[in-house]
């Protein structure tokens, strides 16, 4: 490989993307396989549940349930900042 090679390949510029999303998270799902096909719930996030027919259709609905779920959040976060309130009781029979 002569020099002249080596510098051409240096000074190429590569087109990079920005319309990808950056942020990156790792959630732990259970999935359950029933009769009807299957459910799966993040014991992370409480009621943050969905189902499919399929394997993969029900790990989609997760990663869309959990991203869901997580805008949600942010969204009350944003409106107990602006002065709302959160209340969490506990009610027992």
């Amino acid at each position: 490989m002569s020099t002249q090679s080596k510098k051409t390949k240096a000074t190429q510029v590569r087109e990079t993307r920005t319309d990808y999303k950056t942020d990156v998270a790792n959630w732990l799902v259970i999935v359950h396989k029933s009769r009807y096909g299957y459910d799966v719930y993040c014991p992370a996030l409480p009621g943050c549940n969905t189902q499919g027919n399929t394997l993969k259709e029900v790990l989609e609905n997760a990663r869309i349930a959990i991203e869901e779920y997580l805008q949600a959040s942010a969204e009350i976060k944003k409106k107990i900042k602006k002065g709302g309130y959160l209340v969490e009781t506990r009610v027992t029979f």
